[in-house]
């Protein structure tokens, strides 16, 4: 019988070897992939959110050529062009404003990709005639901080956008300073109300002049991927104030 433990001990023994093996194989595995979520989510937390994300966009255009009809304070079209690369960001905007009924290039606007979460960009004037503006763009903390000089004049724009978990914009503030004085020309900010996943109103509060004015989307039309084609701004006395009219191009 001590002989029949003895080999049963032996077989116990031998089988309890691998089980340790195995167990802390198991654990260096659920080790090594809570590492990886964790370093994945901590990369995803930095990495500048696409553009597509950032405008809504779906099904991944290349070009978006977009019409701006502002009907108050006065009435102006614009005519922008959004190159988008493969991955999703703005490689190039081209600026064209309405006069005599011809639409004239006003500004091109070049963004170079420095690392994960910045961008530079350099802004001319007409066709690469001059730089009017230097810019950088860097997103920390789920907000995207924007600078950009002013060539030859005194003035800084800086821009901040706050983003929700899913990268849509929730706040997007403007200011205007004197980079001579340091004193604020203006400051705008814009938060934007959701539902069911589009922007249904829009609440701008002007810093300078102390007043707030509730914008509401109307008449949204979407093309079949869901991205919209047209779209009225009206006020809350539904006033007409702005007029936008996309046209997509697709990878």
């Amino acid at each position: 019988m001590f002989s029949s433990y003895l080999n049963l001990n032996k077989y116990y023994i031998n089988f309890e070897k691998p089980i340790c093996q195995i167990f802390t194989f198991m654990m260096k595995k659920l080790i090594t992939i809570i590492t990886l979520l964790f370093l994945t989510n901590c990369y995803s937390q930095k990495k500048f959110p696409s553009h597509w994300k950032l405008e809504g966009l779906n099904r991944k255009p290349k070009k978006m050529i977009e019409f701006v009809e502002t009907k108050i304070p006065e009435n102006n079209i614009f005519k922008y062009v959004h190159f988008f690369d493969k991955n999703g960001y703005i490689q190039k905007i081209e600026v064209y404003l309405l006069i005599d009924d011809e639409y004239e290039l006003s500004s091109i606007k070049i963004n170079k990709k420095i690392d994960n979460s910045s961008f530079k960009s350099t802004s001319y004037n007409g066709y690469y005639e001059e730089i009017s503006s230097i810019g950088s763009e860097k997103f920390i903390d789920n907000t995207i901080h924007s600078q950009y000089e002013i060539k030859n004049f005194p003035l800084v724009f800086a821009t901040t956008k706050k983003l929700d978990k899913k990268h849509r914009v929730l706040e997007w503030t403007d200011t205007s300073t004197n980079s001579e004085t340091n004193e604020v020309n203006y400051t705008i900010s814009r938060k934007f109300l959701y539902h069911k996943k589009r922007i249904s109103k829009i609440i701008v509060y002007d810093g300078k002049e102390k007043t707030t004015q509730t914008l509401f989307v109307r008449n949204e039309k979407l093309d079949k991927h869901s991205n919209f084609l047209y779209q009225e701004l009206v006020t809350e006395d539904s006033k007409l104030h702005e007029i936008t009219k996309r046209e997509y191009v697709y990878y």
